[in-house]
């Protein structure tokens, strides 16, 4: 594993990025959070930022895109008006500069990242959780943001996920909370199991009206699931044989022959090569392995109990001789592609998951690193708090 490069990687995105991510800017903080959290499993944190002051400006910048109700996180800092801040007037007013669930998620994680032991102290877990819990629907779906009372109208598993993530990270297990609103547990529940489809996996939409299930979809299913201690694996075995049949392997009983006992020194035919394909996983059926997919299945398996249920050894040998960019470091969408933040960090994550040597330990169901988790929770990451 090229775990230098990989670092070199993450800390120049940081700093900068090509004109083609322009379009992103108003996604920043996941890009720092891909970033930071990258380096944090890489174990090489401390290489890009080497002073507390450095540390400290990286904190301030998250506390900086916290919106001005203190509900929650902006996606990035184009989004804050002019003015808006420093008036007392427009004290809790959320219209213009809403928090959004992902934004929210990310930001917590980041300060969890960078060690941030005041973060309780500097925000309301109050107001966050309130927060959280406007954006659910009666039908227990999630809604990226809230104004007025008026949930976000996009239908997306990825905001259940957010939800429950932002709660379990955000929630004092301590004491009862019972000045904040929590979101509806059994209606969130109910939602997704009816969206699992008749071959196991999760897909998107509303009761009754549902798309193909989708890996990264069912990872979130479930991922909401575990956060919110509700995910009970004997009720989701078919689930579990859906994701097992995610990993590709392209090779025949034909071509393992003909790599042991055919195989000529001066051939480089397809079979010595192998397929770029095998070891991968695929987001639906009969579609091409893609790194993200590593993660998304590899954690779903992980929630569920069933790594073992796939060669890891295969998994990994996909991410580190197809994905891997050996030149630039990071990942790549598929073989041949440039890497970009996104798939460099889940990229590092699966590798994570599948026992690769030198990385830190991922909490599957949150994707950061348990480091993070208790600097966020103080608890350990295989409780969960109903």
């Amino acid at each position: 594993m090229e775990k230098t490069k990989h670092t070199k990687y993450f800390s120049r995105c940081l700093f900068l990025l090509p004109a083609q991510a322009t379009s992103y800017d108003g996604n920043r903080l996941s890009i720092v959070y891909f970033c930071l959290s990258g380096l944090d499993l890489l174990g090489t944190l401390d290489q890009f930022i080497k002073t507390d002051e450095q540390r400290k400006e990286y904190i301030e910048w998250i506390y900086k895109q916290v919106v001005e109700s203190g509900e929650g996180f902006r996606g990035s800092p184009t989004f804050k008006l002019c003015g808006h801040e420093h008036s007392e007037s427009r004290e809790g007013d959320n219209k213009y500069d809403p928090a959004n669930l992902a934004a929210t998620f990310f930001g917590l994680a980041c300060l969890g990242i960078l060690g941030d032991r005041e973060i309780w102290t500097r925000l309301s877990r109050d107001k966050i959780l309130s927060y959280v819990a406007s954006c659910q629907r009666d039908d227990g779906s999630f809604g990226s943001f809230c104004i007025d009372g008026k949930v976000a109208p996009d239908y997306d598993m990825r905001y259940c996920y957010l939800a429950t993530g932002i709660r379990r990270l955000a929630r004092d297990t301590s004491e009862r909370l019972s000045s904040s609103r929590d979101i509806n547990i059994p209606a969130m529940v109910g939602h997704i199991k009816n969206t699992e489809s008749f071959q196991g996996g999760i897909g998107q939409g509303q009761t009754g009206n549902v798309t193909e299930p989708h890996s990264g979809l069912t990872y979130c299913g479930l991922s909401a699931l575990k956060n919110a201690g509700q995910l009970n694996n004997k009720e989701w075995g078919t689930t579990l044989e859906w994701l097992v049949g995610r990993q590709c392997d392209e090779r025949t009983s034909e071509t393992q022959v003909s790599e042991s006992s055919k195989r000529d020194d001066n051939d480089s035919s397809e079979e010595e090569q192998g397929d770029p394909q095998t070891g991968g996983f695929n987001g639906r059926v009969g579609k091409l392995a893609d790194t993200c997919y590593s993660f998304w299945v590899g954690a779903s398996l992980a929630s569920l109990g069933g790594t073992n249920y796939v060669s890891a050894d295969l998994a990994r040998e996909y991410l580190l001789n197809n994905t891997q960019n050996t030149l630039l470091g990071g990942f790549g969408k598929t073989p041949g592609e440039i890497p970009d933040p996104l798939h460099s960090y889940l990229g590092v994550c699966a590798l994570s998951i599948f026992g690769q040597p030198g990385l830190g330990k991922v909490v599957p169901e949150l994707c950061i690193s348990e480091k993070a988790f208790e600097t966020l929770t103080g608890g350990d990451s295989t409780s969960v708090a109903v």
